[in-house]
């Protein structure tokens, strides 16, 4: 006599159900992994935005901190009452230039003093390439190859500021390169960048604000909008992280209603009070 023993299967319902149950734990599963995969991305971000900000504004730091005030030697804080007026182009924005024993030169065959300027890229078109980026210019008396560097042209005895060279050939700290080497990019994401000026009394240094190029208004000496050497300047620096920045363009190009609001909610201002000290020469 044979016995059958019954074997133990899966019916079609517990089939479908235990499927069902492992549909629902790998969504999960993908949520949170996605999940996660965005706070991390959104963590990486913000840490460069923070290690960028904290990179530019010590640089901004050493370069001020070892500024050289002599006879005659010029310093140009502009600030156009609206870069869209000023026409000047990608140098449009707010610009401070000055002479320092820079920590980080031109090369190697340069003197101690160089000719630095920091600008950012000006363009109304945001999806330009340059657009937002935070730009540093150093210029010293040699080129790499050692021969004499002719934009560096501080030390001559009359010394003119302003847009270019065209009008005065010895047109030192001009907003264009024409005095100095090409800008090098610095940090990228950059919305705003303001410097603020102060006297030994605390009084703040008016910009130059003249927006003609034809370097009127600019003469001998330490030229500042008061005739002043600063003793401190205030560095204000906003940037955007990547994410929130790409999204940014991306409203703006179209014409999105909520644009503004979104920068505003998304982007970091880091301020620095750089202290120079009484160097009236």
């Amino acid at each position: 006599m044979h016995i059958f023993k019954r074997k133990s299967l899966f019916t079609l319902i517990e089939l479908i159900v235990a499927m069902s149950v492992l549909v629902v734990i790998m969504s999960g599963a993908i949520t949170m992994f996605t999940a996660t995969t965005k706070s991390t991305d959104l963590a990486k971000a913000n840490v460069m935005m923070y290690e960028n900000a904290n990179m530019a504004l010590d640089l901004m730091t050493s370069d001020i901190q070892s500024i050289y005030f002599g006879n005659n030697t010029p310093f140009w804080h502009w600030r156009p009452p609206d870069p869209a007026t000023a026409d000047w182009g990608e140098f449009s924005n707010e610009l401070l230039a000055f002479i320092s024993a820079t920590t980080a030169p031109q090369n190697d065959e340069s003197s101690s003093l160089h000719e630095v300027k920091y600008q950012l890229f000006y363009t109304t078109d945001k999806a330009n390439s340059n657009y937002g980026w935070l730009r540093r210019s150093v210029t010293g008396n040699k080129n790499s190859n050692n021969n004499s560097n002719s934009n560096w042209n501080f030390t001559n005895s009359a010394i003119h500021i302003g847009f270019d060279n065209t009008v005065l050939a010895s047109t030192s700290l001009t907003a264009n390169s024409s005095s100095s080497s090409d800008y090098q990019k610095l940090i990228p994401y950059v919305t705003s960048l303001q410097f603020t000026c102060y006297g030994s009394s605390g009084t703040e240094i008016p910009a130059h604000d003249d927006i003609n190029q034809d370097n009127s208004g600019y003469g001998l000496g330490p030229l500042t909008g008061s005739g002043l050497y600063p003793c401190s300047i205030q560095v204000d620096l906003t940037v955007m992280d990547k994410n929130s920045w790409n999204k940014w363009i991306d409203l703006d190009i179209a014409n999105a209603a909520n644009t503004v609001a979104f920068r505003q909610n998304n982007e970091r201002t880091f301020s620095k009070m750089i202290h120079i000290g009484d160097r009236i020469p």
